[in-house]
């Protein structure tokens, strides 16, 4: 049976904006099976009362900063073999 050891990444800086995009899609896919009834963008949490992508456009620090709080929290994990393989020389 193969070891398999999880790594957590660094963290993601998501006032970058390509960091941003692929952290609040990966946010959605986590809060998507709840019709986004805990994520911090939608019309209840945001306190502007529009939906995350106008909150998004409108807001758009608060946006990050509320990406950036999930991302923190939810870091990105992988294997250890997929970590190396990344860093293998051609």
């Amino acid at each position: 049976m193969v070891e398999r050891r999880l790594i957590e990444m660094a963290k993601v800086d998501c006032s970058i904006t390509v960091n941003f995009l692929n952290e609040k899609e990966r946010m959605c896919e986590c809060y998507y099976k709840d019709y986004c009834r805990k994520c911090g963008l939608n019309s209840e949490s945001n306190k502007v009362g529009v939906v995350c992508s106008t909150f998004c456009e409108k807001c758009p620090d608060k946006a990050i900063e509320e990406v950036q709080k999930w991302s923190d929290e939810h870091p990105r994990k992988h294997t250890l073999r997929t970590f190396l393989k990344s860093f293998q020389k051609h």
